[in-house]
């Protein structure tokens, strides 16, 4: 192994164990989509809404750290998640604000507020793993027909390997919050490794 190799893999390993460290004592960070927090969740009886309203009516009432979302198809159902449980004071002047923007009559009572921990990383990925799964399985198949080697085959696995666990290990270390476009981010770096790594193994091919 010359110089060079020594040094990529040396900072590889210290990213890597610093990752693990680092989402060892204080986990990964998680948008309010998938982070702990309170679901505050309503119906106005007789009436649709636009969800930019919930958003603007939530966030005079939050402020911050809130993520509002629709749970039923005829927008008469409404969820709102926040990080703190709700004061009494904005439970009220939700119902209030709500109450102004549709003449509606909700009260206090008609909000069911409920505790969500932090939603598990292995269920966030888990739709994601089939599918990927069975693309990498095609792609080593074309590299065994095309190449008729194991050594083009080892290095795309070890090239998609380094790849995430790279990506994964930045967003721990700053302490990036994991989001709705964490899973195209990540799935599209596997896409694009493929794209390069398969172009690169062409290239060496055609010259040989």
């Amino acid at each position: 192994m010359n110089k060079k190799k020594k040094i990529a893999l040396i900072t590889f390993l210290i990213i890597f164990v610093a990752d693990i460290i680092i989402t060892g004592i204080f986990g990964i960070r998680a948008d309010m989509n998938y982070g702990a927090g309170y679901t505050i969740r309503f119906q106005l009886s007789n009436t649709t809404f636009d969800i930019n309203d919930i958003k603007s009516i939530a966030k005079e009432v939050f402020k911050k750290d809130y993520v509002v979302k629709n749970v039923e198809f005829f927008n008469d159902n409404a969820l709102i998640k926040v990080k703190d449980d709700p004061t009494g004071e904005q439970r009220s002047e939700l119902c209030s604000k709500l109450n102004e923007k549709y003449s509606s009559s909700l009260t206090t009572d008609d909000l069911q507020i409920n505790y969500e921990a932090n939603v598990k990383f292995r269920t966030i990925v888990e739709p994601y793993i089939i599918p990927v799964g069975v693309s990498t399985i095609l792609i080593l198949v074309y590299f065994a027909i095309r190449f008729k080697g194991a050594k083009e085959m080892a290095g795309y696995i070890k090239s998609i390997v380094v790849v995430e666990v790279l990506f994964y290990s930045l967003y721990a270390i700053c302490r990036v919050k994991f989001s709705q476009l964490t899973i195209p981010i990540a799935l599209s770096l596997y896409a694009l490794t493929t794209l390069i790594y398969t172009a690169k193994s062409e290239s060496l091919n055609d010259k040989a």
